[in-house]
């Protein structure tokens, strides 16, 4: 193999290994615009003379750090057959070897306003040559360059529309072995490309079906493809080959009877026979094995079932359509011998929709050989015979067009196209010796449209000058009166014309005869195209005049519209410079108030050094004091005043003497807080420290025993969790004392709230700590710490003020952030994050308003120049009252992304519950449910059960007298299932469904039995919502049986399992009386909705039912869709690629895990919350490890994630956490089993994951379950 050196530009010869190297894909122009083998080794090359795409492939490679370039025009000596033939026998391989190919496609262009020229890419010449489609199936790598050398891109990234224009499917452009697409389709990506020289129609699809055959140029096009379909045949033995020629029933040609005997041959006779096959693939057909082919004496053996109907008889090719189960059809006939099959010209293979045959298959020998169609035989054959016309003293001197005359043999002759039906019209000029006569003109006419042939003439004069093309041409735009005349006379001659019929040599005879007397009328050719030029010049006149006058119309509407644009331009360019005026005016305060900010920051840093020094010194006297004090103990507490110091010394040391004995006494509630902290690095920051344990272990025993008077105490723990968490910021209530807050009680609201709230707080918090509190106009008690008897206290006696607006901006800097925060964050003496809720009923002037803004991004600025997040002070806003001006500034608040992340509002269009907290949610797809409501005039409405994201569930009472005695047919594909699966049976059946309007559209009901918890639900009633690894198995057994049954026998993939577990009934009877005893919780939204709230369904006896089938999918069908819970997403289906039932056994796994251990496996969201797909494939690379190169490499966006090499480009850092480091606190024997079981299901390959079939068996799974030796697929 012979290689440019892009550095020396001279060809260097490599035998066996190969250096790297890049490789040019193109169209051939002109031979001498090529770089030729001869111009690469006799001249000396230099850069500038090369050929533009040469140079700049070779320019390509240098930047792609590749060495060496191979280009075919000069890389290959054509003078040299065996070279040659060996070359073209290798090509395949040299470009799937390369580094890289470089598609140049001369006749795109980019433009500077389209990104991307898709009407040019798709219908360039590159795409329509016979050797460029090895070219692009090939290489692993390819990009495409238009002529400028400009990327358009990789041939993965445009893959798309190469599939929708080309048919080219998009996995075999991403690197899906050639050999899984059949022979038909491979064959049809050839169909409709061409090649310069016949015989490459074969050649170039060599390396495509990787056989290799000599070259024999000069053999024809139908022998080479004949040869390289018999070279296919013997090392392949897949049937579609035969399957060229497709046609459905109804166009199938069975009437032509006389071909029957006729053989079209077994083999395709070029790759446009396989149009329309792009979709056959070979049929995994269980009752027969793959044929294999023999060749011999020209027949081709085959076993075959053979079919007969009414269209005659059929060998059925084991292939077909690729969605459905039909089978290719071609059409037979025995030889005249009988000895063999033939292939009937005319007669096109069929898509039968179903073959009522079991015939076996059979030995078929078919003749290979095509024979010669005969053309059918025309009444006359095409052409007409001159008489000579020198007795009437004329001769023939022209015939248009020139081509069909035959001079010396005084022919005519017409088109021998039998498909060409339409009239043809062929004109001839007859002259005489007169220097002033006009020459004859004779229109001959041939029509084919009837049985038989006809023939006629129309004659006229003309001007020797007269061209017979110009006439041929416009004679359709001339009058009808100028044909028809069979005679015409010059002044002269009087001639007539004539064609007569030669039955015995079945031909038309021309007869020019002269006349004693003129005709009435002689039609003069020349005046007839002189008045037609004048006709045809007054409509273009006409024309232009009319498309004048229009463009005039069209100047007059432009100049008024640029007029009024200029008016505007200038008044515009007014307020501009107005507007650059007041910013010159502004940017000079600016600079003003940096320069003074400057000064002052300068010194306040020295102020805040002399700090530092002041507090060092006044901690080492306190603590010389504490030591004094301690050694006076005795004696101070003689002259009593024993209390005060023993609160100022020893009972310190005895509180937190108490709180190191709640942590030692607590053992495991320190492992679940040191869990919660471990999963949240932001209070980690602050709550890392061991010496706070005790603080917050004081909290939580707190929580535990303010919740544990309401049952359920499972259920609570996450609302307790959450109280926990809140109670660990230190509190401040900053509260509207405007006059506002006289209208509609929101003084008293604002009491009761913060009384509340400050009341829940405290019950938590040890002695000594409590909650500040803030008036935007009154002063106060400045304490942080203050009780919540002081808080009551203070919010009864304090005055409501005399002012108009709520002046929420003007104190908040000096009451709250300036003592609380700035005081401590300079010298990192921050120990809590701070929560300031704001209680506000007016709205603010625009003046306050935009203080509290600026104070607010203030806060955050300087927390982070402290090196603390932003979110260490919260500011909650509770909007007290229905103020719409109010709601206007608290909505403000809330879209300024200015205070992301830390400020969160709280008002009544705010405060989402239920189906509202979803992401997705969109109430118009929501039907409006009351409670009470009959639906469909049967079903009344009783209570909420739950919600989801497609739908809400709804416990019902069917008011109807008849029983359900059936099940309705709503999932088609499960119910049509005749199986003794015993997963079928655990799917929650459908009783009926119906169909509401609702105010915004159509909504589906669905009628199922009623139901109870989730399992996710269901953990609430575990101790630290974990199962035992005993108590797991039973339901992944079940779990994995349903499974089984939806992915073997109904071809189903669930994608987001969802188990529901049986309610006690009593929970169902009772609810309707305790609704009217206790209404449920709600939230009203006007007239048109109203939200509520769900009850807890205590679970009752019987087996788990799998339910939810609003996202499942079908098996047969392709997907790469995003699918699946964001936490229990595969991996296939995070990098977009082509995903199959295994996605559901990731999310078994997944779902155990979170089953059996408190830390979810994959989390996968960022530090601001967000769930980030660059997280969760970091935790996957973690747990799993790096996934394979070739995985990545067929994913979509693989190279985002991954380089070349498959390493990962750190996106996200990987985190430091192992499987087993995860799985810490699953207890029990079997913990190395199930973690085993993890290490299966949770693979980057889905071929590496075993079914649930299969899974179903594993070693942890049936360790104690004793089964019967008969037992197949039930469980």
């Amino acid at each position: 193999m012979r290689l440019i050196n892009v550095d020396k530009l001279h060809l260097e010869e490599f035998h066996g290994s190969k250096p790297c190297y890049a490789i040019l894909s193109h169209t051939w122009g002109a031979d001498h615009e090529e770089l030729s083998f001869r111009d690469i080794t006799e001249n000396s090359t230099k850069r500038e003379s090369l050929p533009f795409k040469v140079a700049k492939c070779c320019e390509q490679a240098k930047m792609d750090s590749i060495q060496y370039a191979w280009v075919d025009t000069c890389c290959i000596d054509k003078t040299n057959s065996v070279e040659l033939g060996e070359a073209i026998n290798s090509m395949f391989r040299w470009y799937n070897e390369a580094a890289v190919c470089y598609a140049y496609l001369a006749d795109v262009t980019m433009e500077d306003n389209n990104p991307f020229p898709l009407t040019q890419f798709s219908s360039c010449r590159w795409f329509q040559r016979g050797w460029t489609l090895q070219e692009l199936l090939a290489p692993d790598k390819l990009r495409f360059f238009d002529s400028g050398w400009h990327d358009l891109g990789t041939k993965a990234k445009r893959s798309g529309i190469i599939d929708r224009k080309f048919g080219i499917p998009r996995r075999f452009l991403q690197g899906t072995p050639l050999s899984e697409a059949s022979i038909a389709q491979r064959m049809s990506w050839a169909s409709n490309r061409v090649t310069k020289r016949a015989e490459d129609i074969a050649y170039c699809l060599l390396g495509i079906f990787d056989v290799t055959m000599p070259m024999i140029y000069g053999e024809g096009a139908d022998r080479a493809f004949t040869r390289l379909q018999q070279e296919i045949m013997k090392n392949s033995r897949d049937e579609s080959i035969l399957a060229w020629g497709i046609s459905s029933p109804e166009h199938y040609l069975h009437d032509s009877k006389d071909n029957k005997t006729l053989s079209a041959g077994v083999l395709a006779a070029s790759p446009a026979d396989f149009r329309g096959c792009e979709n056959i693939v070979p049929r995994m057909n269980g009752t027969r094995s793959p044929c294999t082919f023999q060749i011999e004496g020209g027949l081709v053996r085959v076993d075959l079932s053979l079919h007969q109907d009414k269209n005659g008889l059929f060998g059925l090719l084991n292939c077909g359509p690729l969605k459905s189960n039909t089978l290719v059809a071609i059409p037979l006939s025995k030889s005249p011998s009988g000895e063999y099959y033939l292939r009937p010209q005319d007669h096109r293979a069929m898509i039968h929709d179903s073959i009522a045959t079991k015939t076996p298959a059979q030995p078929v020998h078919i003749l290979i050989e095509r024979h010669m169609k005969t053309p059918p035989t025309a009444s006359y054959n095409n052409y007409f015979f001159v008489e000579d016309p020198i007795e009437a003293g004329l001769m023939l001197v022209e015939v248009e067009p020139p081509d069909r005359w035959l001079q010396d043999r005084s022919i005519i002759t017409t088109s021998s196209d039998p498909a060409d039906h339409a009239v043809q019209k062929l004109w001839t000029r007859f002259r005489s010796g007169g220097e002033d006569s006009s020459d004859f003109l004779v229109l001959l006419e041939y029509d084919t449209q009837g049985s038989q042939a006809q023939a006629r003439c129309h004659m006229m004069i003309s001007s020797s000058a007269t061209s017979l093309q110009d006439l041929a041409q416009r004679s359709g735009s001339m009058r009808e009166e100028a044909f028809g005349k069979q005679s015409a006379s010059d002044g002269t001659l009087n001639i007539q014309a004539s064609v007569e019929r030669d039955d015995m040599q079945k031909i038309f005879v021309v007869i020019l005869a002269a006349t004693p007397s003129p005709p009435s009328v002689t039609i003069n050719a020349t005046f007839e195209l002189e008045v037609l030029k004048f006709k045809l010049e007054m409509e273009d006149v006409m024309k232009e005049e009319d498309d004048l006058r229009h463009e005039t119309d069209n100047l007059d509407q432009h100049e008024w519209e640029i007029n009024s644009s200029l008016k505007t331009a200038k008044a515009g360019l007014i307020d501009v410079e107005g507007e650059i005026e007041k910013c010159n005016a502004l940017k000079a305060r600016l600079l003003d108030t940096i320069s003074r900010a400057t000064h002052d920051t300068a010194n306040a840093s020295t102020r805040a050094e002399k700090i530092r020094q002041r507090r060092a010194m006044l901690s080492e006297r306190r603590r010389s004091l504490e030591r004094k004090l301690d050694g006076r103990h005795q004696t101070v507490l003689e002259t009593g005043y024993g209390l005060l110091l023993y609160q100022t010394g020893g009972r310190a040391a005895e509180a937190e003497a108490e709180l190191a004995k709640l942590v030692e006494d607590n053992i495991d509630l320190v492992k679940h807080i040191d869990n919660m902290l471990r999963c949240d690095a932001f209070l980690r920051r602050f709550f890392s420290d061991k010496t706070k344990r005790g603080f917050l272990v004081y909290l939580w025993k707190k929580a535990e025993n303010m919740y544990s008077g309401h049952g359920l105490k499972a259920h609570y723990e996450k609302p307790m969790a959450l109280t926990v968490k809140t109670s660990m910021y230190q509190q401040v209530f900053y509260c509207d004392d405007s006059s506002e807050m006289r209208r509609e009680y929101r003084w008293d609201v604002q009491k009761e709230l913060v009384k509340q709230l400050a009341n829940v707080t405290t019950q938590l918090l040890p002695a000594g700590r409590g909650v500040g509190l803030r008036f935007v106009n009154c002063k106060v008690d400045i304490s942080p710490n203050l009780a919540v008897d002081q808080v009551k206290k203070i919010l009864d006696s304090a005055p409501l003020g005399s002012g108009g607006n709520t002046a929420i901006g003007t104190n908040l800097r000096s009451r709250i952030l300036e003592p609380l925060v700035y005081s401590k964050v300079s010298f990192q003496r921050l120990d809590r994050p701070l929560l300031i809720i704001i209680t506000i009923g007016g709205c603010p002037e625009s003046r306050t308003e935009s203080e509290f803004v600026k104070a607010i991004i203030e806060c955050g600025r300087k927390l982070e120049l402290a090196g603390y997040p932003r979110r260490t002070v919260v500011f909650m806003i509770y909007q007290i009252g229905t103020s719409k001006k109010t709601s206007k500034f608290v909505r403000r608040l809330k879209d300024n992304p200015d205070l992301f992340p830390m400020i969160s509002v709280f008002a009544e269009w705010e405060e989402y519950i239920e189906e509202e907290t979803l992401p997705t949610y969109n109430a118009e797809k929501y039907y409006p449910v009351r409670l009470g409501e009959i639906l469909h005039g049967r079903y009344q409405v009783v209570a909420k059960l739950g919600y989801g994201v497609t739908s809400t569930v709804w416990l019902g009472r069917d008011l109807s007298d008849s029983k359900h005695n059936h099940e309705l047919d709503v999932y088609d594909r499960i119910d049509a299932v005749e199986t003794d699966h015993a997963g079928q049976n655990l799917i929650r059946k459908l009783w009926g469904h119906f169909f509401l309007e609702g105010p915004h559209g159509r909504h589906m009901c669905l009628v199922h039995q009623p139901l109870g918890l989730s399992v996710d639900q269901f953990l609430y009633f575990f101790p630290g919502r974990v199962m035992r690894l005993d108590a797991v198995k039973p339901c992944m057994r079940q779990v994995l049986g349903i499974v089984d049954f939806l992915h073997t026998e109904a071809q189903v993939i669930h994608t987001a399992i969802n188990l529901l577990l049986p309610g006690d009934p009593k929970n169902f009877s009772g609810r309707e009386d305790s609704e009217i005893e206790a209404p449920s919780p709600r939230k009203v939204l006007g007239s048109e909705r109203t939200i509520y709230t769900s009850h807890i369904v205590v679970p009752g006896n019987g087996l788990p039912l799998l339910s939810d089938f609003g996202e499942a999918r079908f098996t047969q069908e392709e997907h790469d869709e995003d699918i699946m819970p964001n936490l229990y997403r595969a991996p296939e289906v995070v990098l977009k690629m082509n995903w199959d039932s295994k996605v559901d056994v990731w999310s078994i796994a997944l779902m155990a895990w979170d089953m059996v251990c408190t830390r979810t496996l994959l989390d996968g969201r960022n530090s601001d919350g967000i769930f980030d797909n660059r997280v969760h494939l970091a935790e996957m690379v973690a747990i799993v490890g790096p996934p394979p190169t070739d995985f990545i490499k067929r994913s979509k966006v693989g190279s985002v994630f991954w380089d070349k090499n498959g390493k990962w480009k750190d996106l996200a850092p990987v985190p430091e956490m192992t499987l087993e480091e995860r799985a810490a606190d699953i207890q029990g024997p079997d913990k190395e089993a199930f973690l085993n079981l993890m290490r299966r299901a949770l693979t980057w390959e889905p071929k590496d994951r075993p079914a649930a079939g299969e899974l179903i068996f594993d070693e942890w799974l049936m360790k104690g379950l004793q089964l019967p030796a008969h037992l197949s697929k039930d469980i």
